[in-house]
C-alpha cells in the first residue's frame, strides 16, 4: 500500500465527521495485523479522544471504523505505533499510507423491543431505573487487560439491551477517563444500540425469544478477542436478568 494507490474504504457513519472534518493529526495507538488504531483529541474538551480504527475486511466490522474492502493478507501497514498520521478531508494519510474514505455506512445496531422511557440519559429518573449490575460495572471500568477491558465488554453487553428493551442509560462520560480510548469510543456507541454485527444479531435473537437463533449465534460471539466474546455474554444476560424496562418483556436466554 502506497500513497500513490490509494485503497478506498467505507467510513462508519458514527466516525465520518472525523474522517471528513478538517485535516487533524492522529496518534497511532496500536498496529495489528486487522488494522491500525488512531487517536485525535478533541479540541477543548479535556481527557477526551476519539479513535478511529482502520481495519481490515477480514477484522471485526468495529461500529466506528473505516474499513477496507481488502484482507489482512494483502495490506502492509507501514506506521509503527506512536507515529502520526493525517485524518481529514476524507482521507487518512502518512508516509506510505492513504486511504480514501469513499462510502459511509450505518453499523448493525440492536433492534428496539420497546419504546424508550420517557427519562433523559444521566437524569435522576434514569439513576433510579439502572440496574445494580450495571451500577456495578460502571464502578469497574478499566478494569481487566487489553484494549477492551473485561469490566467494559460486560458492560456493553448490558448496554446492549437497555437499549433494545427501551431503558434508559446513565451518563458514562464522568467514568470513562478510566479505561481505553477504544473502550470508550465502544461504550459510546453500545449505549445507542451500535456493536458489532455477530453481537448484535445475538442480542436480537435473545430479546426476541429466538432460541435457535441464539444458539446458533452464541459461539460467534463467544469467539470474539481473548476475553471479549465471554465478557459481553456474560453482560447480555445479566442484563436481561435485570428488572425488566416493561413488565411484559419475557426474559428468553438460550
Amino acid at each position: 500500500m502506497t500513497a500513490s494507490a490509494p485503497i478506498r474504504g467505507a467510513v462508519s457513519s458514527l466516525s465520518a465527521a472525523l474522517v471528513h472534518g478538517p485535516v487533524r493529526e492522529a496518534r497511532v495507538a496500536a498496529r495489528t495485523r486487522l488494522g491500525v488504531y488512531l487517536l485525535l483529541d478533541r479540541d477543548g474538551e479535556a481527557r477526551t479522544t476519539d479513535v478511529l480504527p482502520v481495519v481490515t475486511s477480514d477484522a471485526l466490522a468495529l461500529p466506528i471504523a473505516l474499513r477496507l474492502p481488502v484482507t489482512s493478507a494483502t495490506v502492509r501497514w507501514p506506521v509503527e505505533q506512536g507515529e502520526t498520521v493525517s485524518v481529514g478531508g476524507g482521507s487518512v494519510c502518512a508516509s506510505g499510507l492513504l486511504v480514501e474514505a469513499v462510502r459511509t455506512v450505518r453499523p448493525a445496531r440492536v433492534r428496539r423491543a420497546w419504546q424508550p422511557r420517557t427519562e433523559r440519559r444521566g437524569s435522576p429518573g434514569c439513576a433510579a431505573h439502572t440496574p445494580s449490575s450495571m451500577t456495578r460495572l460502571i464502578g469497574r471500568l478499566g478494569s481487566g487487560p487489553g484494549l477492551t477491558p473485561e469490566a467494559d465488554d460486560e458492560l456493553a453487553g448490558h448496554l446492549l439491551v437497555r437499549w433494545a428493551l427501551g431503558g434508559c442509560v446513565p451518563d458514562l462520560e464522568p467514568h470513562l477517563h478510566r479505561t481505553t480510548a477504544l473502550s470508550a469510543a465502544l461504550l459510546r456507541a453500545a449505549a445507542q444500540g451500535y456493536a458489532v454485527p455477530e453481537v448484535v444479531e445475538y442480542v436480537d435473537a435473545v430479546v426476541g425469544g429466538d432460541r435457535d437463533g441464539a444458539l446458533r449465534l452464541r459461539p460467534r460471539v463467544a469467539a470474539i478477542g481473548h476475553t471479549s466474546g465471554p465478557a459481553l455474554l456474560r453482560g447480555i444476560h445479566a442484563a436481561l436478568y435485570a428488572p425488566p424496562s416493561h413488565p411484559s418483556v419475557e426474559r428468553t436466554v438460550a
